[in-house]
């Protein structure tokens, strides 16, 4: 019951529809954007943490001025920030795809857990790269939009180079992600994040968190003192990366996200799929430990000084060993016995020359699009523009999913700029922004609906220039009417055209036969997803608008709503309780008496966790 109190809770321009989350610090809602006309994630701070301490209500806005900075195609956006009445607020994209923990559950191949951390690693470098450390990187903070795209989110507690919202010697982070130097509530910079990056890994890869422990000082010691853990046998290939990443001493780790992505890139899948493991029930949520808590952690490590230099001296074995790293780049499958003679150095490079060759020109294809995608040159100049190089991957490897979303998302943006050209009525502007989308990815999904409402929009327009010249001729000046010429006008009107509501009624038709082909397109069963659900459920409304009394037209709201059904009992399935329950409200609002959808809505609310988080932690 107290859910349904708080989402009474009024933020002007917007409607909160139902809770996402919750948290510590905040409750995330969805909400309505009416201005826009879109779904929002709002987050909202607890009024009485704003009462008792200022700083938290301080922490929450600079939370949202962080994200907006940055705009990255792998960190969440926020659209508005704003003070209501007692409530801190501000809103982001809406993400439907769940977090990473999720993911992690139900186990993952390396080349999986190898493109998120390399999604993730790209968000970072680009964060550091404005200044900002995040602090908090951890499977909850990483969420999938419903294209795959990995999204890193929650910079409740990141810090800049030259500010700190935490005293000087507190804990900040969560126990099982942070690094040492956070353990000991030490100054920390970017490589604390690659080190968090490196636990998340190390979880992805095996199911388990590299350390555990009863409370976060003795989880926190053992960041300190305890050697990397090994991965099973058939991941050991991995472990000098980890062992990288995972380095006590910031020096020995990767020293920037670029340096992360580029050794991340050299790998390559060659184990098998993990079965899912359970993961540690307990200290997954953000801390803040004052600095007491930190100095007992200073303390008990101090206790085993002996201990840690030798696990400090292990270390350096696979740093100064840099021929270490050349295994990484054609991991070996596992064989039945372990006296097969290994083959040489030699004969590894004869045998993957032109694939080490073509992994390296891709990975620096992708390299220079991302800071191409950064700057903004995505089709100009040719020679140093992402869509050209994106395209150039593509052609080495047909089936490479990162460049091809790095396309779908550099199309997104176009689009978006011939959404705000269109309400401006700048009709050219727009043409020119969906030929740009149509460049960098002609099978977006929402290019069809923008051309087909640019060409209406055109057409009204020639229409009404039409009407004003045929006015301006009727009503022609006194005295042009009684000059020879004027008396040749009426006839030339008068020639024979078409009937105007026979052709406005085969132009409807035309139009109309285009948004239900489109439609159909759409709800395809091979490519369905709530994304392409809900660019269906647009077309429907403008067929709605168009011929309401269609019989075709009528029949969509059911066979949507049926679609939905289906996308819900997937999610339901797959456990995704919170989800589901979107997908059953947007087919009742179709169809509110569909049995099916009622039923599964009532299964799904007995099964539903409360305590469930989408978003993250707050």
């Amino acid at each position: 019951m107290a859910n349904e109190t708080k989402i009474d809770i009024e933020i002007p321009g917007h409607r909160i529809l139902r809770q996402l989350g919750s948290g510590g610090m905040a409750n995330v809602y969805l909400a309505f954007q009416e201005s826009m006309e879109r779904e929002v994630a709002l987050k909202l701070m607890h009024p009485s943490l704003g009462l008792t301490d200022p700083a938290f209500s301080e922490r929450f806005v600079r939370e949202a001025k962080i994200i907006a900075k940055l705009s990255h195609p792998h960190v969440n956006a926020v659209y508005d920030v704003g003070v209501a009445g007692s409530y801190h607020y501000f809103t982001m994209e809406y993400i439907t795809g769940g977090d990473l923990k999720s993911r992690i559950r139900k186990g993952m191949p390396p080349k999986a857990a190898f493109a998120i951390a390399r999604q993730i690693a790209s968000a970072l470098a680009f964060a550091h790269s404005k200044g900002y450390v995040h602090r908090d990187v951890k499977p909850e903070n990483v969420l999938f939009r419903d294209s795959g795209t990995a999204v890193l989110t929650d910079f409740g507690i990141a810090k800049t180079n030259d500010n700190s919202m935490t005293a000087t010697g507190s804990i900040v982070g969560t126990p099982y992600y942070m690094s040492p130097e956070q353990a000991m509530g030490r100054e920390t910079d970017k490589r604390s994040d690659l080190y968090s990056l490196g636990a998340m890994i190390f979880e992805m890869l095996t199911g388990k968190v590299p350390y555990t422990g009863d409370s976060a000082v003795s989880i926190g010691i053992k960041h300190l003192r305890d050697a990397v853990p090994p991965l099973p046998p058939p991941l050991q290939v991995y472990q000098p990366l980890l062992e990288k990443f995972l380095a006590k001493n910031p020096a020995h780790r990767f020293q920037t996200g670029e340096e992360a992505i580029a050794s991340i890139d050299a790998v390559t899948s060659g184990a098998n799929t993990l079965a899912p493991a359970a993961g540690p029930p307990h200290l997954e949520r953000t801390i803040i430990l004052g600095p007491k808590t930190a100095q007992a952690i200073v303390t008990s490590a101090g206790q085993t000084k002996r201990r840690g230099l030798l696990v400090a001296t292990t270390l350096l074995v696979p740093l100064v060993v840099g021929a270490a790293f050349l295994a990484l780049r054609k991991p070996a499958e596992p064989t039945a016995t372990t006296t097969a003679p290994v083959p040489t150095v030699v004969e590894s490079t004869t045998a993957s020359t032109r694939a080490d060759a073509a992994a390296a020109q891709i990975a620096q294809l992708l390299a220079q699009a991302d800071d191409a995608v950064r700057e903004a040159r995505y089709l100009d100049p040719v020679e140093t523009a992402a869509v050209p190089k994106l395209r150039r991957v593509l052609v080495l490897d047909p089936s490479n999913s990162r460049a091809a979303r790095s396309l779908n998302e550099i199309a997104g943006r176009f689009i978006a700029q011939a959404e705000r050209a269109i309400e401006q009525k700048s009709f050219d502007q727009a043409e020119t922004f969906l030929k740009n989308a149509e460049e960098a990815d002609s099978s977006h999904p929402m290019l069809f609906s923008r051309r087909l409402a640019l060409n209406e929009l055109r057409q009204k327009r020639a229409a009404a220039i039409r009407v004003e010249r045929k006015a301006e001729v009727v009503v022609a000046p006194r005295s042009l009417r009684t000059r020879p010429a004027a008396v040749e006008a009426p006839k030339q009107m008068l020639a024979p055209v078409e009937d105007p509501r026979a052709r406005e009624s085969r132009e409807r038709e035309l139009k109309l036969q285009s948004l239900l082909a489109r439609f159909r397109e759409l709800l395809a069963p091979s490519s369905l997803s709530a994304a392409r659900a809900a660019l269906a459920q647009d077309l429907m409304s403008e067929a709605t608008r168009l011929a309401p009394d269609d019989s075709r037209v009528r029949a969509l709201p059911g066979q949507l709503a049926d679609t939905y059904l289906r996308l819900a009992r997937t999610k339901a399935e797959e456990k995704e309780y919170q989800e589901a329950g979107g997908l059953i409200q947007r087919g009742l609002e179709l169809q509110p008496d569909h049995r099916q959808l009622l039923a599964l809505q009532r299964d799904v609310t007995e099964k539903k966790n409360p305590k469930r988080q989408t978003f993250g932690s707050f």
